[in-house]
């Protein structure tokens, strides 16, 4: 499995991208960063954009890819996500108002993109992967995944408050490698955070503290920091000890491979 991370902050300023990932060249798991930091070959390849939730930074690229690649693949791409999820894009965003309605373009039976909608819990496969959505608090319905192939899981937690099931399930994987988890605020701002559903460090070290211990070390990528609060998150995640885990805070470009 190769994660490439495209931009892994929660807010936008010159040099920093909001959420997306890709995986495996094919599959972006949210659309903050897509059109800003794949060049047109990659963005033709992808073929499925696996959304976590609706807010503006996890999905604002998907009218410019749909732009990008109108009238250049030969299969539309689908748009993945829980159904409050693809409504929102609908009724929001592709409704020839705010942009065009990329489903419906150039025609009906060729569009640009379907919707596939998934449920909580509820396994599905994509191009060799296997995904499991599972339902986290945030004040929009929101999705992490788990994310498997023969040999490894990833457990992607979307932009989360405090919460328990993911936790419990993720207990449940024998092959569990990493975390992506969500810091989005300084210790200072607790009551913003818990407000928005969203964590500081000392919430993510209590969130990580809900996992039973292993005879190895899982890897733990921060992200979903608000880049005017960097330095200060970066000071207080680098306090962060959690044992059985190796912390650490992702890097906008880097390339993350489990095999």
């Amino acid at each position: 499995m190769e994660i490439r991370i495209l931009g892994c902050y929660g807010n936008q300023l010159p040099g920093y991208k909001t959420t997306g990932f890709v995986i495996n060249k094919a599959i972006a798991l949210d659309a903050g960063s897509l059109t800003s930091s794949l060049d047109l070959d990659e963005q033709l390849m992808l073929d499925a954009v696996l959304l976590t939730h609706s807010h503006i930074d996890h999905i604002k690229d998907l009218g410019f890819l749909g732009d990008n690649i109108i009238g250049r693949k030969g299969n539309p791409v689908s748009i993945i996500g829980e159904r409050r999820t693809l409504k929102a894009v609908a009724d929001h965003y592709f409704n020839n108002s705010l942009w065009p309605d990329f489903t419906q373009i150039p025609t009906k039976e060729n569009p640009v993109y379907v919707y596939r909608e998934i449920e909580n819990k509820k396994e599905f496969e994509l191009f060799g992967l296997t995904f499991l959505p599972v339902q986290v608090p945030h004040p929009v319905f929101t999705f992490s995944y788990f994310i498997r192939d023969h040999k490894s899981t990833l457990l992607h937690v979307s932009d989360t408050g405090e919460t328990e099931e993911v936790w419990a399930l993720a207990d449940k994987e024998p092959n569990l490698k990493a975390i992506f988890l969500e810091t989005s605020f300084p210790n200072e701002m607790k009551g913003l955070a818990q407000a928005s559903k969203h964590l500081t460090p000392e919430m993510m070290a209590e969130e990580l503290k809900k996992m039973k211990k292993r005879d190895y070390k899982i890897d733990v990528y921060i992200y979903h920091m608000k880049p005017i609060y960097e330095d200060k998150l970066k000071e207080e995640i680098a306090r962060i000890e959690v044992e059985g885990f190796e912390i650490k805070v992702m890097q906008q470009g880097d390339v993350i491979r489990y095999v």
